[in-house]
C-alpha cells in the first residue's frame, strides 16, 4: 500500500532528472545538500505527514518515518521533541546523492536522498538549515528487472539472494573468479607464476567423494582455495599427529564443523578441488604429542601461510561466522521494502533501439529500501571476523577474497570490487577510498611507485595505519603478537623500494620517526589494558604495550621541515628458535645517539623549572596518554634515573593555522635498567609544541595527548608551561649521548 503522495513518486524520472544536482556537504557533516533539487522530487509537506502516512499503512513512509525516528532518539539526549519538530520543520524533497555520470563510470548506484528544505520567509531567508533525513536504495528483484535503457537500469542495484547456499548465488561468485581468470589482465599477471602446493591440503571431494586431507609425496604445481574465519567455538574437530591416518581417510561432509564445511561447498561450487584450512592442514597441540611434533610443525608452516594466501587462487572471508560452529552460508534477513510503479514515459528518450516500452507500464515494479551503503554497512565492521588479529594480513595477503557477510557475498581483487546487489568498484584509485578497509585494499592492491606519489604518503606511512587497524584487534594468544602480521611484514619487505630491515613491528630505514608511536588510551582497544605479563618485544616497539598505536607522520614523506636529531647507530635482533626475524623474538638492542638530558626523577616536588613542570604534569594527570604507557613500561629499582632524548624537530618557515602546523620537539623518555650501566627502557613519548607568541600559549587549553574535558584548573596553565618547556630544550644544547635501549 501507497498513500497518494508516493503514489505519485516517479522513482525513474527522479533518478535521471538529478543527472545535473551537484552534491556538496555543508558545515554538518550530515547535512549533505543539493544545489538544487527537481519539483519531481517533492515529497510530503512535513515529517508529521510522514507519520501520518507510516500509520496509516503506507509501506514507503513506514520506511522513512522509522529512519526520522532513529534520528528522534539520537537527539533525544540532548534535544527535546519540539526542538527536534522545529529543527526538522519545512517541505520534504526526494533527490539523489550522487549524478548519473559518476554512476557509470565509478560503479556508484545512486541511492534517493530525503531531506528537509525549509520555508522561505517574507525577508527571502529560510527559517532553518536544510537536514538530511535518510537515504534509500532503488532495487529490482532479479526475477522481475524492467525492460529499459540501459543506461537507466545501470542505476538500478539488485537483491541480494535470500538463500546464499542457492544455485544462482554460488554460480555469481564461480561468475566473479571464472571472469577475473580470464579477463583481468593484472590478476592473470598475478597469478602467472606456477605455484606449488601447500604441505597438506583439504581435498574437497565430491558428491559421491568424501573431503579428505591431501598430503603430496612432492612437490606439485595446482591451484587451491583459502579460508579465513575465526575457530571462537569449542569444536575438536583438528589435525593432530593421532589422527593424522583418519584425516586422510575422509570424513562424511555433514562431520565437518560447519564453517569449514560450508568452505567447501563453496570451493566445489567454484570448481576448485583443494582447500587450506590452518586447523586442519597444521598439526594442532594434544596430549599424546609428548615430542612436541605439533609445535615443530606450526615452526616450519605458520611461516608459510603468508605464501599460502598470497597464491591462493581465492580466499573465503567468513566474515559473518563469530566460530568455526556458526557456518558461512546463513538464510539471510530480507529488509522491508516498498513497492513503487516503473514508469517507461511515452517518448523514447534514445533511439527505438535501446529502448523497448515506449508507453507508461503500471504494472513494472521497483522496491525501495533503507539505504544498503556496499561500502560500508554490508562488510559487517563490527563482526568478530574484523576484530581478529590474524584476519587482517589474511585479508591484505590475499589476491582475490570472496566475503561472506551477513547481507550478501563481495568479491574483491586487483581489478574490481563488486557485491550481489550490483555495485562495482573497477581498478583501484589512491584518491576516492571510502572507509579505512579501503586504504589497506589499496595498499595491497597498488605498486610501489603509486605508495609514494600518493598525496606524499609513503609506504612507511601506510605501515603505521596498518599498525593502528592491527592493535585494535584480538589475539588468542598475546604471543602471537609479532607472527599474526608477519606475512604482511614480509610483504612490506618486498614491496619496499629500498633495501631495508624489519625491526620488531619497525623498520630499520625509518626507524627514528618509527620510534615517534604512543598508545591512544582514550580509543577502545580490542585487548586488556593490562601490560603482557611475558616477554613480546623491546620497550621501544609497540609491540610491547596494549592499547590503540598511534604514529606521528614519517619525516620521509611530506614532512620535508622535520629534522631527525637522532641517529640509529645498530639494531640488534634475536629471534626465537624458528629463526624467522619477522615471528616471536627472544631479546632486541637498539644503539641510538642523540642529544640526552638525565633526570634523578620524573616528578620531584616543590619549585622546579618549566621542562619539570611539564614533565611532572603529563606523567601525573590521571588521563595523560604519556602516563598511560609509562603504567605500563615502568620497571622501578632501588637507584634507577630517567632520561630525555631528542629525536626530532619540526620547523615551519610560515606562520602556522593549527597544531599540527606548530613547530615541535619530539622526545623519547626513557628509564634505567637495572641490568647495565648504560641500558635503558622506553617508558614514554612527549610532543613539545611551540605556540606562536605568549598570547598564543595563553589561550591554550591543554597539552596534546591530555584529554582537554578534565576537569583540571591547571590545563589554563598548561599551554604557558608547554610553551615555555619548548623554548627551555630549543635554546639548551643537550650534550650527544650513545644509548643501549632493550
Amino acid at each position: 500500500m501507497l498513500c497518494s503522495v508516493c503514489q505519485t513518486i516517479d522513482i525513474r524520472n527522479v533518478l535521471l532528472s538529478s543527472i545535473e544536482c551537484k552534491t556538496k556537504v555543508g558545515d554538518d557533516a550530515m547535512d549533505i545538500l543539493h544545489e538544487e533539487l527537481p519539483d519531481t522530487a517533492k515529497y510530503h509537506n512535513d515529517v508529521f505527514a510522514v507519520q501520518a502516512a507510516a500509520e496509516s499503512g503506507c509501506q514507503l513512509c513506514i520506511i522513512i518515518w522509522d529512519e526520522i525516528r532513529k534520528k528522534w532518539k539520537q537527539r533525544q539526549t540532548h534535544t527535546s521533541d519540539e526542538e527536534f519538530a522545529c529543527i526538522y520543520r519545512g517541505q520534504l524533497f526526494i533527490g539523489t546523492d550522487t549524478w548519473h555520470e559518476k554512476a557509470i563510470n565509478g560503479g556508484y548506484y545512486p541511492s534517493l536522498m530525503v531531506q528537509v528544505i525549509p520555508c522561505v520567509n517574507e525577508h527571502g531567508n529560510r527559517e532553518a538549515r536544510k537536514r538530511f533525513i535518510c537515504s534509500l536504495d532503488v532495487y529490482a528483484r532479479r526475477d522481475e528487472v524492467p525492460i529499459d535503457r540501459k543506461d537507466v537500469l545501470a542505476l538500478v542495484t539488485r537483491d541480494s539472494f535470500e538463500n546464499p547456499l542457492s544455485t544462482a548465488c554460488l554460480s555469481l561468485a564461480a561468475e566473479w573468479l571464472n571472469t577475473c581468470c580470464s579477463s583481468h589482465a593484472d590478476c592473470a599477471l598475478e597469478h602467472k607464476r606456477s605455484s606449488y602446493l601447500p604441505k597438506r591440503v583439504i581435498d574437497v571431494g565430491t558428491d559421491t567423494i568424501r573431503p579428505f586431507l591431501y598430503v603430496p609425496s612432492e612437490r606439485i604445481v595446482g591451484s587451491w582455495v583459502a579460508l579465513s574465519y575465526c575457530w571462537g567455538g569449542a569444536s575438536s574437530f583438528t589435525l593432530t599427529q593421532s589422527r593424522l591416518t583418519e584425516f586422510q581417510c575422509g570424513f562424511p561432509l555433514e562431520d565437518f564443523p560447519n564453517t569449514i564445511r560450508d568452505a567447501i561447498i563453496v570451493t566445489r561450487a567454484l570448481g576448485q578441488r583443494y582447500l587450506w584450512v590452518d586447523a586442519l592442514c597444521i598439526l594442532q597441540h594434544d596430549e599424546s604429542d609428548i615430542d612436541q611434533t605439533s609445535k615443530v610443525d606450526w615452526t616450519t608452516e605458520a611461516p608459510k601461510m603468508a605464501r599460502i594466501y598470497r597464491d591462493a587462487i581465492v580466499t573465503i572471508e567468513a566474515r559473518a561466522s563469530p566460530a568455526v560452529t556458526s557456518g558461512i552460508l546463513h538464510k539471510r534477513v530480507v529488509p522491508a521494502s516498498a513497492t513503487l510503479p516503473w514508469k517507461i514515459p511515452q517518448i523514447p528518450l534514445l533511439d527505438q533501439a535501446e529502448v523497448c516500452h515506449h508507453q507508461e507500464l503500471p504494472n513494472i515494479q521497483i522496491q525501495v529500501c533503507s539505504a544498503r551503503n556496499p561500502w560500508d554497512h554490508i562488510v559487517d565492521k563490527d563482526s568478530h571476523w574484523e576484530t581478529r588479529g590474524w584476519t587482517l594480513q589474511e585479508n591484505l595477503l590475499s589476491s582475490r577474497t570472496l566475503s561472506f557477510t551477513s547481507t550478501q557475498m563481495i568479491w574483491q581483487c586487483r581489478s574490481m570490487w563488486t557485491v550481489e546487489s550490483g555495485s562495482t568498484r573497477v581498478g583501484t584509485e589512491w584518491g576516492g577510498t571510502f572507509t579505512q578497509s579501503r586504504w589497506l585494499d589499496s595498499l595491497r592492491d597498488s605498486a610501489p611507485d603509486d605508495m609514494n606519489r600518493a598525496n606524499g604518503t609513503t609506504l612507511y606511512d601506510w605501515w603505521h595505519i596498518i599498525v593502528q587497524v592491527y592493535s585494535r584487534r584480538n589475539l588468542t594468544y598475546i604471543t602471537d603478537k609479532l607472527p599474526a602480521i608477519a606475512g604482511f611484514a614480509k610483504r612490506m619487505h618486498d614491496t619496499l623500494p629500498v633495501r631495508d630491515c624489519y625491526c620488531a613491528g619497525l623498520w630499520r630505514e625509518d626507524l627514528v620517526t618509527d620510534l615517534l608511536w604512543f598508545v591512544d588510551p582514550h580509543v577502545r582497544s580490542g585487548s586488556d589494558t593490562e601490560a603482557p605479563s611475558v616477554y613480546i618485544g623491546p620497550s621501544w616497539s609497540w609491540v610491547s604495550v596494549v592499547g590503540y598505536i598511534r604514529f606521528k607522520a614519517s619525516t620521509k614523506g611530506r614532512n620535508a621541515q622535520a629534522i631527525e636529531l637522532a641517529t640509529i647507530k645498530k639494531v640488534h635482533i634475536i629471534p626465537d628458535h624458528s629463526g624467522d626475524i619477522y615471528g616471536r623474538i627472544q631479546s632486541a638492542r637498539l644503539e641510538m645517539t642523540a642529544p640526552y638530558f638525565r633526570l634523578r626523577t620524573l616528578r620531584k616536588t616543590g619549585n622546579h623549572g618549566n621542562f619539570q613542570r611539564f614533565i611532572n604534569y603529563i606523567f601525573g594527570h590521571p588521563r595523560s596518554r604519556f602516563a598511560y604507557e609509562y603504567r605500563q613500561q615502568h620497571k622501578p629499582y632501588l637507584g634507577q634515573h630517567f632520561a630525555v632524548l631528542q629525536l626530532v624537530k619540526y620547523q615551519r618557515d610560515v606562520p602556522f593555522r593549527d597544531d599540527r602546523m606548530k613547530p615541535a620537539i619530539e622526545l623519547l623518555f626513557l628509564e634505567s635498567d637495572s641490568r647495565g650501566a648504560n641500558l635503558y627502557r622506553r617508558v614514554g613519548q612527549v610532543s613539545l609544541r611551540e605556540a606562536e607568541s605568549t598570547e598564543d600559549a595563553k589561550k591554550q587549553d591543554g597539552i596534546d595527548g591530555v584529554n582537554k574535558e578534565a576537569p583540571d584548573d591547571s590545563l589554563r596553565i598548561v599551554g604557558i608551561i608547554e610553551h615555555r618547556a619548548f623554548q627551555k630544550v630549543r635554546d639548551q644544547k643537550w650534550k650527544v649521548r650513545t644509548v643501549c635501549i632493550i
